[in-house]
């Protein structure tokens, strides 16, 4: 399990990580990556038992009732944006962030297929089919494409093809029709680690010892807030405002609706470097002018 030491979290035994399968799709290897990373100082490096499920919701669901220690889900990149299919989850799984990685992204056009000109359907993650769209559209124009729950499919008949890297043509013997078909050639996905927050993990008490600790360690600390605002003229303004006096750098927000037109539920990362013991008195403004504040992770 994970055992907490000082606002960081090491892994001294046997772990079960989920992540959006099959062998092959980024996800397995940023979650390979992640694992092989934070279990160079274990005493059991290679104790992870890797387990490939069928969509994101499903590494929510494992993640989320126990079934496995971890999960891996790819939450944002830098061409198409956030993933909401990872996103929208947080709200309704008590989960919490405990690492962030981010992955260098070589899509290829694998298929069957012995040309490209045979490809008449392409099948992927519709974030890899936005990720590379303007190369299908002026190499592939006639092609279907095809939006599926995973990059990776062990079943292309030869006139189909699929987004992936060059890794997964070798794992499933399937030929590179084009390498880097991104539409930005620096393209990448940020994942998120999680588990279940069943600990309590970053709690309002424990907030500043927990940054400080961060700070220590690495020189700066990503403090990920979980707020739901009411419908209020200018009550962004005044959270980004409340950061902004303590000298918070805000680097990312994250709108996610509440069910209901006009409410939001908003994620927004703060970078803080120095003075996290402000940190107490900024919850409590927070909670002053949200309907809840939580903390979802401390990267």
């Amino acid at each position: 399990m994970l055992n907490r030491e000082i606002g960081k979290h090491t892994l001294i035994h046997k772990q079960s990580v989920a992540f959006l399968g099959p062998a092959g799709t980024y996800s397995h290897i940023a979650t390979k990556e992640i694992m092989q990373n934070l279990m160079r100082g274990s005493v059991r490096q290679d104790a992870t038992e890797y387990i490939a499920v069928p969509s994101i919701l499903d590494v929510f669901e494992k993640v989320n009732t126990g079934e496995v220690n971890l999960g891996v889900v790819p939450v944002e990149n830098s061409i198409e944006g956030a993933v909401k299919d990872s996103m929208n989850l947080f709200l309704n799984n008590h989960v919490v962030v405990l690492k962030q990685y981010v992955l260098d992204i070589k899509h290829c056009l694998l298929s069957n297929a012995s040309s490209i000109d045979e490809v008449k359907i392409i099948k992927a993650h519709p974030q890899a089919l936005g990720q590379c769209k303007l190369w299908l559209a002026k190499n592939v124009p006639g092609a279907t494409l095809m939006p599926t729950s995973s990059n990776v499919t062990t079943q292309t008949s030869s006139h189909e093809a699929i987004i992936a890297s060059k890794d997964t043509a070798e794992l499933y013997g399937l030929q590179v029709l084009a390498e880097n078909i991104s539409d930005i050639v620096d393209n990448k996905t940020l994942f998120y680690l999680i588990t279940q927050n069943s600990n309590n993990f970053f709690t309002k008490e424990s907030l500043v010892k927990d940054v400080n600790s961060y700070i220590q360690e690495s020189g700066s600390a990503t403090v990920l807030f979980l707020l739901q605002a009411p419908d209020k003229v200018g009550i962004l303004r005044d959270v980004l405002t409340t950061f902004a006096g303590a000298g918070f750098n805000v680097s990312r927000v994250h709108s996610l609706p509440a069910g209901e037109l006009g409410k939001y539920f908003f994620i927004i990362d703060v970078s803080i470097k120095q003075n996290a013991d402000m940190l107490q008195g900024i919850y409590a403004e927070l909670e002053g002018v949200c309907s809840s504040v939580g903390v979802l992770g401390i990267v």
